[in-house]
């Protein structure tokens, strides 16, 4: 700390100048964050179709190859058609289960307020009562800021995304990305000073390197939930075992809370359909344990250790984009997290392109 104040006058000025554009760049980053949130939604959607773009670019007859622009609309037609697909294969089952969800609601609402008040009898008769009020206040206060804190989240979707006029603008960014790639790149650049352009286009390609990682993990991730929760709930003779599944997979999305959020509703339908809640039990626990493997060998196998970052930084960073952008800001959060990690990482790793 010594060192700092013991600069000189020039040094003074460089870091208050310094400390000036970092404040100006963050309150004009602020006011345009919509703009960056529907930008930043338009490369994930280009991410997700860059495989299926870079596979039909590889194909050859004689001396004919696909080209980008190409390769691009018979991508974006290959995910539709495959969307548009899924979509009528999995809706009949899905508005079977819905209905008999309804049709039999009384009853299910029954079992489950079965297994609730055993659950309840358990616990009032095994803890002290002065242990029961503690955890009960607590209990009723978690539940009401966690009713208060999801009753916000859809409002801060509306409010964050425009929902409607940004949300077209995201398949055409998408489109620009996978096609003029280079040439968007090229003149991004442009704009940086040339003596720093090396420095720039680095830091843009590893960026771009873990973006594409991070959304190809999320959805292989999504995909074996998806399969492993509606495979053994199939296997069990679980009701509405597809659209859990779905659920499991979608919510998987969310990195950390998302597997917690897909599960307890899965749990809860073991709990109220099996004839013993030690199923529901060994259910939870499989969940954990798929949870676990998929951080600990997934995930690494998947980014290649390139994300580090720690459970506690990412649901600060999913609280935060909820709070200001909703859904979208709890599936945005961590690759912006990421980015931001890797830019300050490789500042510090070259701090001599800034300071020429």
């Amino acid at each position: 700390m010594s060192e700092i104040f013991s600069l000189p006058r020039e040094s003074w000025l460089r870091y208050l100048i310094r400390l000036i554009m970092i404040v100006v760049a963050i309150y004009l980053i602020w006011q345009i964050r919509l703009a960056l949130v529907v930008l930043l939604l338009g490369g994930l959607l280009a991410y997700v179709l860059r495989p299926l773009v870079g596979a039909f670019e590889r194909i050859r007859i004689g001396a004919w190859s696909v080209r980008r622009p190409l390769a691009t609309a018979m991508a974006f037609l290959i995910v539709a058609g495959f969307i548009t697909g899924v979509i009528i294969s999995l809706l009949p089952p899905l508005a079977a289960e819905l209905d008999e969800l309804k049709n039999n609601l009384p009853a299910h609402r029954e079992r489950f307020a079965n297994v609730w008040h055993a659950s309840l009898d358990f616990y009032r008769h095994n803890l002290p009562s002065n242990i029961q009020e503690a955890v009960d206040s607590s209990f009723a206060e978690a539940t009401d800021k966690v009713e208060a804190y999801a009753a916000g989240i859809i409002p801060a979707t509306f409010r964050g995304i425009g929902f409607v006029l940004e949300l077209f603008l995201v398949p055409i960014l998408a489109l620009y990305f996978l096609v003029d790639a280079g040439e968007l790149r090229r003149q991004v650049i442009f704009f940086v000073p040339e003596r720093q352009q090396a420095g720039f286009a680095r830091a843009l390609d590893g960026l771009n390197l873990i973006m594409y990682r991070y959304v190809a993990g999320q959805l292989i991730l999504c995909f074996i939930a998806f399969i492993v929760v509606s495979l053994a709930l199939w296997a069990l003779d679980i009701n509405f075992w597809l659209l859990l599944g779905v659920l499991a997979g979608i919510t998987r999305a969310v990195p950390v809370i998302g597997p917690l959020l897909g599960g307890i509703p899965v749990v809860a339908a073991v709990l109220v359909q099996s004839p013993s809640p030690s199923v529901g039990l060994w259910v939870a626990i499989g969940l954990v344990i798929l949870h676990l493997f998929e951080s600990k060998y997934l995930m690494p196998a998947i980014l290649g250790h390139k994300l580090h970052l720690h459970p506690v930084l990412i649901i600060f960073a999913l609280l935060v984009g909820a709070h200001f952008f909703g859904l979208i800001g709890m599936f945005i959060a961590v690759p912006i997290l990421a980015g931001i990690r890797f830019l300050i990482a490789d500042y510090r790793a070259h701090p001599e392109i800034t300071s020429e």
